[in-house]
């Protein structure tokens, strides 16, 4: 595949979006439909490669497992590692627990299934969730999961009915999300069968189902209504839409439009989500999601990067931190496993993972099973709250 810069700009519209609504910053009141927006992009990138090694005659599942370790792991584990020491520091015994059963279901790729069993009226809040954003990730890894498999059976057995195929499970998910928008949002909000459809429309992409945009006029139209759509959302979705469902479609869209018009020439949009500075925020974008939550959440409850601030100051200081972190785990953990720097047989590689997974969930467990103990605070400490009113301040 062609390295397209614009993916990386709209990488860098969707991570920053979820970063201004987790600041709570005003014009982001919509922002969490950023995880859509990398719902689509995945499938397109993912189906892409699974159907190009179809073609090709080459497609394996251990080479594609290998590249998805290589891409998630390392960063994951990381992060995951030190915001374990982070809650062994600043957490009650009974908020560690909390934590640590949601280490465990990090680790397995079933935070999407943990958090929507903690989704009832009498759940912590999010502000005491700093693994409450790897829910996506549990979605996007359950589909790497299924994706290949049924990609790579429908073109053994059904070649000439993929295109149909993978339409069916789409338009099947979408129903099913529309539906349980309204009837079960919590299922519907964090499960995968009512967000497949939004990483199918990247794989449909990726199949051709849809018209080429030949013109340039057509491709300028077609980008700058895409990012109409994204923009649209962002400003006016608030959370107490009924999401995904039918909602969705408008961010999810969007994205659709801005690739589709990457994908047979260059637009004015393309051109400016192909900008250096926001490209290399595409580039970090995956290390800026895991690290922004635990740092936001920690800052407002422990004012753990700085203390004394003002809420404004300390979603400056949120976001700061935030990005300089990110660009050190994609320089030092996301690179070398990717390119070269590390250099691992695929058989070391999956050892090395699994040992460093088995490793920090035998960490979740062993707290679990601990109730808490030992952490900072004795089983009966009271912590004065020191929460940073986010929305005290106004917005931006």
């Amino acid at each position: 595949m062609r390295y397209r810069a614009d993916i990386d700009g709209l990488r860098a519209v969707a991570v920053l979006s979820v970063l201004g609504f987790h600041l709570r910053i005003g014009m982001f009141r919509g922002g969490f439909v950023g995880v859509d927006i990398f719902f689509v992009i995945s499938g397109y990138l993912i189906g892409s490669i699974i159907l190009h090694d179809l073609a090709a005659g080459r497609f394996s599942f251990g080479r594609f497992y290998e590249r998805r370790v290589r891409r998630i792991i390392p960063a994951l584990l990381a992060a995951l590692a030190v915001t374990a020491v982070l809650a062994y520091v600043y957490f009650l015994p009974g908020e560690l627990v909390a934590f640590a059963k949601s280490l465990l279901a990090a680790v397995l790729s079933a935070s999407n299934f943990y958090f929507w069993t903690q989704s009832s009226y009498f759940s912590a809040p999010a502000e005491m969730k700093p693994l409450l954003h790897t829910w996506s990730l549990g979605v996007e890894e359950q589909f790497y999961v299924c994706l290949p498999i049924f990609l790579f059976l429908a073109h053994r057995y059904f070649p000439r009915r993929l295109r149909l195929s993978v339409v069916l499970v789409a338009l099947a998910s979408f129903v099913l999300s529309a539906v349980g928008a309204f009837r079960a949002p919590a299922s519907t909000f964090y499960l995968l069968h009512t967000r497949a459809w939004e990483l199918l429309v990247g794989v449909l992409i990726a199949l051709e189902v849809f018209p080429e945009i030949s013109s340039p006029l057509a491709r300028n139209l077609a980008a700058g209504g895409g990012l109409a759509l994204i923009s649209a959302s962002v400003l006016r979705y608030s959370p107490a839409l009924p999401f995904p469902g039918i909602a969705a479609l408008a961010p999810c869209a969007g994205a659709a439009l801005v690739i589709l018009s990457g994908r047979t020439g260059t637009s004015a949009v393309g051109r400016l989500l192909s900008l250096r500075p926001v490209v290399f925020v595409g580039l970090i974008s995956y290390s800026l999601y895991l690290w922004h939550w635990p740092i936001i959440v920690f800052q407002g409850m422990e004012s753990v990067t700085a203390s004394g601030l003002s809420a404004r100051a300390a979603k400056l200081i949120s976001i700061a931190v935030s990005f300089a972190v990110a660009t050190l785990s994609w320089k030092f953990v996301e690179m070398p496993f990717r390119q070269s720097g590390v250099r691992l047989s695929r058989p070391a590689l999956f050892k090395l993972a699994s040992t460093a997974a088995a490793l920090v969930a035998a960490i979740g467990l062993a707290t679990i099973l601990s109730g808490g103990m030992p952490s900072r605070y004795p089983s009966n400490a009271i912590r004065v709250a020191a929460y940073v009113d986010y929305d005290s301040a106004g917005y931006f």
